[in-house]
């Protein structure tokens, strides 16, 4: 699963990542690695903020 992640986010289908990453954000709330990767295929949104600062807050 994290190797399909990292695959379509290199492979700039950030739709597919976007996907898979609301699952397992659902799946796995206390997942950083989740977090983190679903704010950088959100981009320069709100929601992608929303993402980043899950992710610090689970690396605290």
């Amino acid at each position: 699963e994290e190797m399909l992640v990292d695959a379509s986010l290199k492979g700039n289908d950030p739709r597919i990542a976007r996907a898979l990453l609301a699952e397992r954000t659902t799946r796995k709330p206390n997942s950083a690695w989740s977090w983190q990767r679903y704010g950088d295929a959100l981009g320069d949104t709100p929601e992608a903020t929303t993402a980043r600062s899950r992710t610090d807050e689970l690396l605290a």
